[in-house]
Formats: C-alpha cells, structure tokens, sequence
C-alpha cells in the first residue's frame, strides 16, 4: 500500500516562503489527513521560513515552521522534508535511494549502528555528564531492547582532548561497513563535524553503495551547531551532501538516507535529551516513519524549555522523505 499524493508545482504554489506556506496550511485545512509533505528543490528553488531573534539566530532556515497548521501553539501537525537539489540528477539520487531502501528489507548492516561523540561537557549545567557518556546511554539503550541491534560502534575523542583525536579513517571505515543509524553529539558547522573532523569532503569520498544510515546530529552550543543551514552556504551544506553523495566510480548513492539537523544553534542539553527520545521512542515502536520519530524528538525538547524559547525547535529540518519507514522494524513489519 502506497500514501496517497498529490504534486504541486512552484508555478501553483507562489513564489515566497509565504506563498509555500499558505498552499500548504490551505491544503491541510481542506485535507485534514494530510500527514506529510516533500519539498523538492533547494533552498532557491522552493524558499523557507527564515528566522533570527537579534542573537545567535541570524536567517535561519525553517522549514519545520510550515508544519505548524493548526491552532496556535509550538506543536507540529504533519510532518515536513526536503529533497534539497540544486538540479535534476540530485533530484533522481534522492528519490531512487529512498525507493531501494524501502524495497530491500533484512540486509545485515540494517542492525548495525554507529555513535559518534565528543569528550566535552555542557558547561552551563552544573553536573552535566559528557557527550560520550550520553551516547554510552543511547548505546546501551538500542543494544538492550527488542529491537535487535547486534552492533553499535563506539567513536569518541578521548577523555579531556581539547581537540578531536577521533581519526577521520575510523568514521569512514564504519559507515562504509553499513550502518542503519548514526547519532552524533558534538560540534559541528555547515562544512562538517569537528569530532572525527569529518566534511563535507569525506561525506563525497565514502563507498558505502546502498548501505544507507539515517544521521541523528544534536548538541547546542555544540550538538552539531549549524550542520543544517541550508540557506546561508554555497556549495550546500552538510546536512544536505549527505543525500546527493554518489559513489564516483559505481555511481550508486553514497552518504545517507535522512538527516536531521539545525539550522542555528540549539540547546545543548535539550538537543541530547531530544536525541535520547528518538532513540527511546525507535526501540519501543512508538512510530514507524523517521519523519515521526525526529518530530517527536522535537517536542521532546519543547517539553523542556520555557515559553520564550520554544522557537529553537523551529530551526530543526529534517532532509529527505519524511514517510520513509524506518527499517528494521520489529513494531511494523513492512508492507
């Protein structure tokens, strides 16, 4: 069974952030069953929600913003990706590697994951464990449930490094090996993360053909700041490489299947307690679709800021196919 979809075009649509999300809140308003929505062009193609607060959110990207259609509150009502191409082959890469991923079920890297983290440690919370040990309990969490994970890689700096000492070689070779899913928890800008000082250059250069993870990125003031700014960088950002990587010699994509990423720079602590309840709602089959599960983890961390800050989720944006259904799965056997 497929979900039923209707295509509109930009020609339809308008041409602003504006016209983008009144069609869609108008959509929604006629269809209250509308679940989901797939923009397809980049940035210039198909505008966004640009945000700032006179701070450290200067235009930031949102195309989460465009979820909230109902009521008045900070909750999503449907869920919202993108396919950010900047032109037809892009385009094509994003949309085949989502079709072979739903299409082949039970590959043995599919129970494999990978974790990715810093030694540092949130310096405004008083007793704040650090990014290797959050992660330590995001490990034991997917190793220690019904899920079925048979491996979770451990990449960390060392203790008290200043700077990374995880060797770039070591990311390459365990997601070239295959990986379901990848969370990271550390700094990070629109050209790659600081931990493993991994670019945009190493996302091009891996050979992991068809072997493709969903990346969980987090940490504010350092939980992947900035990895998903999609409108303030040319060549495209982090977030997006990830999904337009090909193999240069096999010509079979390469990098990842989704992202989830920041626009801005996020809460520390928030963002990792938002990770962990991706993580903890995966494992216990709260939903089946990764564009429910990062959703989810978003209104985690709307649970734990006050009123005035509940804009940080806005700067949230998930790259690639919000209904693309999570596998393995145990909770919901693909159809």
């Amino acid at each position: 069974m497929g979900i039923s979809t209707r295509l509109a075009t930009m020609s339809q649509v308008g041409t602003t952030a504006d016209d983008v999300g009144d069609y869609i809140k108008g959509d929604y308003n006629v269809n209250s069953r509308l679940t989901y929505v797939l923009l397809v062009g980049d940035a210039t193609r198909v505008p966004t929600n640009l945000f700032e607060d006179g701070t450290m959110y200067t235009d930031a990207g949102s195309d989460l913003s465009y979820s909230l259609v109902s009521g008045s509150d900070s909750i999503p009502d449907i869920f919202v990706g993108r396919f950010s191409a900047r032109n037809r082959s892009e385009v094509q890469t994003m949309v085949g590697r989502t079709i072979y991923y739903e299409n082949n079920l039970n590959q043995s890297w599919q129970y494999q994951s990978i974790g990715i983290a810093s030694s540092e440690a949130c310096w405004y919370v008083n007793g704040s464990l650090f990014d290797y040990e959050y992660m330590n309990s995001i490990r034991n969490m997917l190793l220690n449930s019904a899920y079925g994970m048979s491996g979770v890689a451990q990449l960390y700096d060392s203790p008290n490094t200043p700077i990374s000492d995880l060797p770039t070689a070591d990311i390459h070779s365990a997601i070239n090996q295959g990986s379901f899913l990848v969370n990271y928890i550390g700094y990070g800008d629109s050209e790659g993360w600081d931990t493993g000082t991994f670019t945009i250059n190493d996302i091009n250069l891996l050979q992991n053909d068809y072997k493709l993870p969903f990346i969980y990125n987090s940490r504010g003031y350092g939980v992947a700041d900035f990895t998903g700014d999609f409108t303030n960088t040319s060549p495209p950002c982090f977030a997006e490489t990830w999904l337009t990587a090909r193999n240069n010699s096999t010509g079979a994509p390469t990098g990842a299947i989704g992202v989830y990423a920041s626009s801005a720079e996020p809460l520390w602590i928030e963002a990792i307690q938002g990770q962990i309840a991706f993580n903890y709602m995966l494992v216990h089959g709260v939903a089946n679709t990764f564009g429910a599960l990062c959703y989810g983890s978003s209104i985690n961390m709307l649970s734990q800021v006050n009123e005035s800050q509940k804009f940080i989720i806005l700067f949230w944006n998930y790259f690639g196919d919000p209904s693309l259904a999570v596998l393995p799965n145990i909770y919901f056997p693909h159809e």
